[in-house]
């Protein structure tokens, strides 16, 4: 650690690592420079107001086993927002920066361009891919960027207001990257995003109004500025992140990324919406306090949802989407997915594309990390798992993507998180975009279960049919008499039936234009039980607008479970009143497998399977019905 005095006011300027050229002198803000022999001051950094973030000089962290310290600070200014960067020393005495914005880091060091773009600043936007020491990056954003202000020590001297350009990449396997471009000369950053969870954090600075830090003690440190329009008090809940916010007296948006709030769109006409969560309210989820600080309303060609931005100093930014009393909670993603056409590979879970459409803000209250606005546009692309949503936002006015993750969550539970007497449920008749499906976790557990149990019965019907093939037991032919037939019925000669089933009982008859009846009964002849079953041979054709026929000049009756034995068939016969006499056949076959027994006990043993099968498979219909990529077949309709 070496100390100078400043050369513009004389106070202590403290440079606590041997690597920094430049430092900020707290009590008069110029920017020192030092080459260890001479001390100048090249400028003035302008006083950055107060913010809601935990770090400061001093804090501590570690990345991949190696610990950092911060010794200085950047705000960096693009023309709808801003946020941090930290220079950082690491324990091995190498530097890097530590970029703070919407409660995510990116751990960044430098890395010498083997071989020089061809591309200029201008040409690289969103989405296009660019390579960099031989390695493929996809570009996320590209900004102009200038400097706002800073603090405590810094690898060069920078001025308030210097400009340069920022693009921020991304590689396949995750990592990421950020160009910049600064009078003429590139300069390349490599490392990795990071939340405030894995980089261990200590040394923080306290927070007013949060983890026991009681508000009144700290008022000058609450973001609190005074409206341009109407001089109402505008209270930031998250100074320093915030980059927008609406004044609650006139309802004008302005801009919060410089001390001195500016109006940026005059207020709307009248509140079109109102949030279920009021605007300050907070509330726990997963074991994280929560306060509900921005409100918006966004719309599509087809309808309108509701979102609501959530903030800790200390995590940064949810969202909760609410459209039909159907609610997501929703983070950002900090690696952008594999997208494969319509598919999209995440942590192992395949997602399908929804939706794809342009959607507009229509009504926004609270305050923004970005400088959102009414009638602001962004196309939004969603991939569903049920119940997990993946959505990727391009901006094209701000040459941005970025991608979040969210799954479905509760009302009720969010009603118990922020304390609410009632929170909106779903609209009856309607399938949220990723509502749980309450089927699809019983069909999954009985589908196995039914295709064995089916297999099995089917498998045992297979071999009751192979060991039960029919016989032949009796034929013969005989002739229908009616002189006779009133009063003698016709008897068969005795037959045997050697094993237990069904029997078939076959008349075939020259019946043309009319038909031939038995009421018949087969008869064991020792116990003398008897088994009557009605049989109709029956015949008709003709010609109308065509040839037509109906019936046959055969015919079976059925009788099941009989037992084996020595049987004989007594035969009451009637005819056509035009028949006198007329020749048929007899036959018996025994040993009948009938397959109604078998889809009788499948439609038992299965019923509910299928019923379950039956309502997962309507309940994803119904989510997918308004899907232009909709899996499921759609109802044709009638536009006439």
């Amino acid at each position: 650690m070496r100390q100078f005095d400043c050369p513009q006011c004389g106070a202590p300027v403290v440079f606590q690592s041997a690597t920094a050229e430049a430092a900020v002198c707290a009590h008069c803000q110029s920017m020192v420079v030092r080459n260890d022999v001479n001390i100048e001051a090249i400028g003035q950094m302008a006083l950055l107001p107060p913010d809601m973030s935990p770090l400061q000089i001093g804090a501590h962290g570690e990345i991949d086993g190696l610990a950092f310290t911060l010794l200085g600070r950047l705000r960096v200014r693009w023309s709808d927002g801003s946020w941090n960067e930290w220079f950082v020393e690491y324990a091995d005495h190498t530097r890097g920066w530590v970029g703070e914005a919407q409660g995510y880091f990116m751990v960044l060091r430098e890395s010498a361009l083997t071989s020089p773009l061809s591309e200029s600043p201008d040409d690289l936007k969103a989405e296009q891919l660019v390579e960099i020491n031989g390695t493929a990056y996809r570009i996320t954003d590209s900004k102009l960027v200038s400097c706002l202000g800073g603090e405590g020590e810094l690898p060069s001297a920078v001025t308030t207001g210097e400009q340069w350009q920022s693009i921020d990449l991304q590689r396949s396997d995750g990592y990421v990257a950020t160009l910049e471009w600064n009078q003429g000369v590139w300069r390349f950053f490599e490392g990795k995003n990071a939340s405030f969870i894995e980089l261990k954090w200590q040394n923080l600075r306290a927070l007013p109004g949060w983890d026991g830090v009681p508000l009144e003690t700290q008022r000058n440190q609450t973001g609190a500025l005074n409206c341009p329009s109407c001089g109402g008090v505008v209270n930031l809940r998250a100074a320093g992140f915030t980059m927008t916010a609406v004044c609650s007296h006139c309802g004008n948006l302005l801009d919060t990324t410089t001390p001195k709030l500016k109006v940026v769109q005059a207020a709307a006409e009248a509140r079109t919406v109102k949030p279920a969560i009021p605007l300050g309210q907070r509330g726990m989820i997963d074991g994280v306090e929560w306060e509900h600080i921005g409100f918006q309303y966004r719309r599509d060609p087809w309808s309108g949802w509701m979102e609501y931005l959530l903030f800790n100093p200390c995590r940064g930014f949810r969202w909760l989407t609410e459209f039909k009393g159907h609610w997501t909670l929703i983070d950002r993603l900090l690696s952008p997915p594999d997208v494969n056409d319509r598919e999209v590979n995440h942590r192992g879970r395949r997602y399908r594309m929804f939706a794809d459409e342009t959607c507009e803000v229509r009504y926004v209250e609270g305050e923004f990390y970005w400088q959102v606005r009414r009638g602001e546009k962004a196309r939004i692309t969603d991939y569903i798992a049920p119940p997990f949503i993946l959505s990727r936002e391009v901006y094209p006015k701000l040459n941005e993507t970025s991608w979040s993750a969210g799954e479905s969550i509760e009302p009720a539970a969010l009603q118990k998180a922020f304390g609410l007497p009632s929170i909106k449920g779903p609209m009856p008749g309607t399938v949220g975009i990723v509502q749980p499906n309450p089927w699809t976790s019983r069909w999954r557990d009985l589908k196995p279960l039914a295709l064995t149990l089916g297999t099995l019965l089917l498998a045992l019907q297979l071999i009751s049919s192979r060991h039960s093939a029919p016989g032949q037991n009796y034929r013969d032919r005989i002739v229908f008499d009616r002189a006779t037939a009133a009063t003698t019925p016709i008897v068969t000669k005795p037959f045997q039936i050697k094993q237990q089933g069904g029997v078939n009982i076959t008349a075939d008859a020259p019946v043309d234009n009319s038909w031939l009846g038995f009421d018949l009964e087969l008869i064991e002849q020792t116990t003398g039980t008897r088994y009557s079953a009605p049989l109709m041979v029956q015949y008709y054709h003709g010609y109308d607008d065509g040839n037509w026929s109906e019936g046959s000049q055969s015919a079976t009756a059925t009788i099941p479970g009989v037992p084996p034995g020595t049987y004989t068939i007594a035969l009451d016969a009637e005819a056509d009143p035009r028949i006198t006499t007329m020749p048929f056949s007899i036959s018996v076959k025994s040993g009948q497998t009938y397959w109604s027994n078998f889809f009788i006990g499948a439609l038992a043993l299965l019923a509910y399977p299928l019923y379950t099968g039956i309502r997962n498979f309507s309940f994803e219909a119904s989510r997918w019905k308004d899907s232009d990529y909709s899996p499921y077949p759609k109802a044709s309709t009638d536009d006439d």
